[in-house]
């Protein structure tokens, strides 16, 4: 058991139900407070490019609490893929001239901020789920037109899919010529992707059994199947050494994803 968890039977033991109810209230309002997260975190060792914090240090996530794999901004919750991934999006909104209509699917809260400030964006959210972005659908069947889209961001979905061909194909259908898709998922190199049949091994395998494939070598030729230029997210690569460690860049593959025409992945300066 967690200290947390370990903390919060106590609590419940010691406290009536109405004033564990509110200490409760109390917590979540202040751990869920960014402006003293930022204070509490403050420091020079490491920068988050998404929320622009100064920190003295990423946190582990949960299902990696060694960070191994990957690490946490503990002021707004981005991984070092959405860190990756947020350079190149900053980059091609300064490089492609006019307005850019954007479709961030299953939107994470603070990236979704991020994205609906840049300007001249026309910001579109949605997810299966009701009340978790703008337009509720199904990643698989979009109710937008072809075309609608110059930039889609879907992070971490089309791992939980039964079936990722349908979203892949949706996700070029409504993406318009030229325009990019980041469509990030964890990919471990020089395997096939690894499909557990149950959820218990889906829960050895991966620690949390809604995950239902790590991609492997084929996950660009899924994308590309469908019609994708795909190519590394190199982003980060013109930034010193000392800059992508201070960021702690995630440094596994990080893909882009784009659709043949007149702008596409290499945008004029």
């Amino acid at each position: 058991m967690s200290p947390l968890s370990i903390l919060k039977s106590a609590a419940r033991s010691l406290l009536p139900g109405e004033l564990f109810r509110r200490a409760g209230h109390w917590y979540r309002r202040v751990i869920g407070n960014r402006r003293l997260r930022r204070i509490y975190y403050f420091g020079f060792s490491r920068y988050c490019p998404v929320c622009e914090s100064h920190l003295r240090g990423f946190v582990a996530h949960h299902d990696d609490p060694e960070k191994k794999f990957d690490s946490v901004c503990p002021v707004c919750g981005c991984k070092g893929p959405h860190r990756c991934d947020w350079l190149f999006i900053q980059g091609y909104r300064q490089r492609v001239a006019g307005p850019l209509r954007v479709l961030h699917i299953a939107p994470e809260p603070y990236l979704g901020r991020c994205l609906a400030a840049l300007p001249d964006v026309e910001y579109v959210s949605g997810d299966i789920r009701e009340a978790m972005g703008q337009v509720r659908f199904d990643i698989c069947d979009l109710p937008f037109d072809e075309g609608s889209f110059d930039l889609i961001c879907c992070v971490h979905v089309l791992m939980m899919l039964p079936d990722d061909a349908p979203a892949i194909r949706e996700m070029f259908r409504v993406l318009r010529p030229g325009g990019v898709a980041v469509i990030e998922n964890p990919v471990a190199e020089g395997q096939g992707t690894l499909e557990p049949a149950t959820a218990a091994e889906r829960l050895r395998l991966f620690q949390d059994d809604t995950v239902l494939r790590l991609y492997g070598d084929d996950y660009r030729s899924r994308l590309s199947a469908a019609g994708f230029v795909v190519e590394d997210n190199r982003a980060g690569a013109s930034l010193s050494l000392a800059a992508q460690r201070k960021m702690e860049l995630y440094s596994g593959v990080v893909l882009l994803s784009g659709k043949p025409g007149k702008i596409g992945l290499h945008a004029p300066s």
